[in-house]
């Protein structure tokens, strides 16, 4: 009778515990696109992978490419954060590092403002090319969220700005310089727990651009700006 007295005991306990833990975990503290405030020195970091779709007028076809996407924020003192996002293909390359204000209002609703310096790069040394290109940028950039219990979202809208393009092709060598508008992005971000203190992303993004480092191959200087749609997965580490 003791024995079951004290398995009942233990069992009501666990579950206690196990609700306790489940009810402290805070979603917009462990996610990695939510522009929540956290606390002061932390690191979080997140593994995700990017498709894009080029637009056909750029390949002659429309072309679909995953891209690895590293995303990591460090928290500091007067809700400021550092921002780097660093995605790539191997013969196309976006370095994105800067910083942003971030403010929660409340425990649902956030927001912030920031602003981040770009360097892509790419080469292409096989089947008889011998290209690279360079490309300095400027991202100011607004997001917006919300979150509760279950899940959080990021609304996000960015500026492209380059100031500088090098290009080669053999032993053609080019320099632009130009304070023009890229184009422009907007997206939505979705957040939600699924084991421990891990979340899953998934989001999609509108980026309306001339140019885009994923199709620096087809670079042309045609002003027009081309949708590229971009679906972004992955997971906070």
């Amino acid at each position: 009778m003791k024995f079951i007295i004290i398995l009942v005991t233990l069992n009501v306990f666990s579950f206690l515990r196990l609700n306790a833990l489940i009810d402290s975990f805070d979603l917009e503290k462990n996610c990695q696109f939510i522009p929540a405030t956290k606390k002061t020195w932390t690191y979080h970091h997140g593994l995700n992978t990017s498709f894009l779709y080029l637009p056909n007028t750029w390949l002659e076809e429309t072309v679909s490419a995953p891209m690895i996407y590293y995303r990591a924020n460090f928290y500091l003192p007067y809700k400021m954060a550092a921002h780097a996002d660093i995605k790539t293909i191997g013969v196309a390359n976006e370095i994105r590092i800067g910083a942003g204000y971030h403010y929660t209002f409340n425990k649902k609703w956030h927001a912030a403002l920031g602003y981040q310096l770009g360097y892509n790069f790419g080469f292409l040394n096989n089947f008889g090319y011998n290209n690279d290109i360079k490309v300095i940028q400027h991202h100011p950039f607004i997001n917006i969220g919300y979150s509760n219990k279950d899940f959080a979202f990021t609304f996000n809208a960015k500026l492209d700005l380059i100031s500088k393009i090098y290009y080669s092709a053999g032993e053609v060598e080019n320099t632009f310089n130009s304070k023009a508008i890229n184009g422009y992005t907007f997206g939505l971000t979705m957040e939600q727990r699924i084991f421990k203190n891990k979340t899953f992303a998934l989001g999609f993004n509108g980026n309306f651009m001339q140019f885009h480092i994923l199709g620096w191959p087809a670079f042309n200087t045609i002003r027009q700006k081309f949708f590229i749609p971009e679906f972004t997965f992955g997971f906070k580490l």
